[in-house]
């Protein structure tokens, strides 16, 4: 229970910070720099303000910490010399969101308690609310993690329960109930538990509250003791919560718990998998060098306005000193004053700095142990990446069937979802490409179990005489591999195409299972006709795998590769990119490959890279050439 509270805590405030601030996207941030430039050259402080929240508010929800921070900042300078309590109170809230979002509850909970402070003083009665109803959760996520320090759980229903007294608006009464019924369930408190699931519920209509509305009735489905209905209703959901990586991590962090509490290890560990995979692309050394730099920026603010205030302090002291001279009493009096709040504040400074030094050490703490966490994974895939190179044949070994040919093999990930295998058969030189469900870790599974099976269905030139045989075989091993325990199908499998070459007839037999192949032969493309179904479940399945054959000439060329390179995104930088398609791919080997086998592979790599144009790569790329 601990542990999914801290997951509906966090989920709760992105959500909800989303909610608010999603008002504006990408595409408005050109006409917000706009107002800012326009703001800056008319000296409008104000619209300054109000132009830096918006670009940061739309930061924030592209998931662009470093930005948001900055901008965020930027306006609370502003507001600060222009004494507006509203911005800054707004400003302070934002912080405070973004900072819960990356799990730094210390810097959140000062920020929302200035915020607070601030709402008080104006008589914002809706923002206030508000801020109380994420200062309760900042409170429950200290309180979930030291359990037995009651002073957090009852700062935490206190924050609550204020915010439900106040005239506050959806978001705050959303937040609030959310907590409620969390407080119930921890308690096993079923009336209060249905009394405030069912407030929650008439609120949470709002679609972009939706998210949050499936965590709660997932959460109450657990309660229920109804586990296998959560992970359908769940799985179902999943749309509502693809928006951006963070709100992924958190679905799947929950889709782990719950896999967990129904007692399937094995989907579990693949949602591990996918959670880790989101967190790494969220927690990066941008999102600490920008938090760092905010609380520089903080500290250096706060110094400008205590050396402001002791100059005027000064200044005050010295034009009363001149007055007061006359009477030495009164003076000595004024100058005794002086010292004490001398000594206050050097007091105060003191507290102040060994509360940033105490931040700063716990900040390090967090990033030293994120490091250690990526180290110890990345060590482990990259062991894995060693196990699944050693299990595919090398150059050498491909040119020792084949030697005058190139094997272009670059996965998306550490591991892949690709593999290639060549093999002699009796008079047969067989060479296979295959292209599994997936990249990655899951990928990489399914493609040694793909090679572990080669070599028991591929063995004889019997089995190379008929390809489509082959593929019938590993189709059969497939459909009754994945299954799970409980009898649940596993429709995962492979694309795969199998060439089997006789150099003494001059023939070539082939089977292909959802993937192309071509010949060049004299500057002409002959493409190789295949089934369009993988090996694998399929919604129509044909009862046997094509074996075809054609014959070959002297210098044919013929190529085999995975989906990969046509379907890559790329093209100019002005776009957000398209496929490479494969008759373009076709045009680039036709234009090629009377080339000798390195200068085709260092053809192939250019051009991929050109096209790519420094966006990531899409999917697992292989691609082998050979020339009769």
């Amino acid at each position: 229970m601990r542990y999914l509270a801290r997951f509906i805590f966090l989920l709760t405030s992105f959500f909800v910070s989303q909610s608010l601030f999603a008002q504006s996207t990408e595409k408005d941030l050109p006409v917000f720099y706009q107002e800012l430039n326009r703001a800056e050259s008319n000296n409008d402080t104000a619209q300054m303000i109000m132009s830096a929240i918006r670009i940061a508010n739309t930061y924030q929800f592209m998931n662009i910490p470093d930005s948001s921070f900055y901008y965020n900042t930027f306006a609370l300078k502003l507001s600060i010399l222009e004494h507006d309590t509203a911005a800054m109170s707004g400003c302070y809230t934002n912080l405070g969101a973004e900072t819960f979002n990356r799990g730094l509850y210390g810097m959140s909970k000062d920020f929302l308690n200035k915020a607070v402070h601030l709402d008080s003083l104006t008589g914002n009665e809706k923002q206030l609310a508000l801020n109380l109803s994420f200062l309760g959760l900042v409170y429950g996520i200290q309180y979930i993690d030291a359990p037995d320090n009651q002073t957090f759980r009852n700062n935490s229903l206190s924050c609550v329960r204020k915010a439900l007294s106040l005239d506050g608006d959806e978001y705050s009464r959303f937040n609030s109930y959310y907590a409620m019924t969390q407080y119930a369930m921890w308690d096993k408190k079923n009336d209060s538990v249905k009394y405030y699931y069912e407030k929650f519920s008439d609120i949470a209509v709002n679609s972009s509250l939706k998210p949050m509305k499936v965590s709660l009735d997932v959460d109450y489905l657990l309660y229920c003791k109804q586990h296998r209905k959560a992970i359908d209703y769940l799985l179902s959901q999943k749309v509502f919560f693809e928006k951006s990586k963070i709100s992924m991590r958190f679905y799947y962090e929950k889709l782990t718990y719950v896999y967990e509490v129904f007692g399937d290890y094995k989907n579990a560990y693949e949602t591990v998998w996918k959670e880790f995979r989101c967190q790494r692309e969220i927690s990066d050394d941008n999102t600490t060098r920008a938090i760092a730099n905010v609380e520089a920026e903080k500290a250096a603010e706060v110094e400008r306005i205590k050396r402001e205030e002791s100059e005027k302090v000064f200044a005050e002291q010295r034009k009363h000193l001149n007055t007061l001279i006359i009477a030495l009493s009164v003076g000595l009096c004024l100058v005794l004053l002086v010292v004490v709040q001398f000594y206050r504040m050097w007091k105060i400074k003191r507290r102040a700095n060994k509360i940033l030094y105490q931040q700063k050490t716990e900040i390090e703490a967090q990033r030293d142990k994120i490091a250690f966490q990526n180290n110890e994974i990345l060590s482990s895939i990259n062991y894995a990446e060693r196990i699944q190179r050693a299990a595919i044949p090398s150059q050498s070994d491909v040119n020792k069937l084949f030697p005058e040919s190139f094997v272009y093999y670059k996965p998306r990930d550490i591991v892949s979802g690709d593999y290639y295998w060549a093999v002699k058969c009796g008079r047969f030189s067989v060479m296979i490409t295959a292209d599994c469900t997936g990249h990655g870790i899951p990928g990489a599974f399914l493609s040694m179990l793909g090679i572990s099976s080669l070599k028991e269905f591929l063995a004889t030139e019997s089995d190379a005489e008929i390809p489509g045989m082959v593929l019938d075989k590993m189709r059969g091993f497939i459909k009754a591999t994945l299954i799970s325990k409980n009898d649940e199908r596993v429709d995962d499998g492979m694309d795969m195409t199998v060439c089997c070459f006789d150099f003494e007839a001059m023939e070539l037999r082939y089977a292909l299972a959802n993937q192309s192949a071509y010949i060049i032969r004299n500057g002409e493309s002959i493409k190789l006709k295949g089934d369009r179904m993988p090996v694998g479940r399929y919604i129509v399945e044909k009862e046997h795998f094509q074996s075809l054959s054609v014959k070959l000439c002297k210098g044919d060329m013929v190529y085999m590769f995975s989906d990969g390179f046509q379907d890559q995104l790329g093209g100019t930088e002005s776009d957000f990119g398209h496929k490479f398609m494969s008759k373009n791919l076709v045009v680039l080997l036709t234009g090629i490959y009377a080339q000798p086998m390195e200068t085709q592979k260092t053809s192939i790599e250019n051009a991929f890279n050109a096209w790519r144009n420094n966006r990531s790569q899409t999917d697992d790329v292989t691609l082998v050439g050979i020339r009769v």
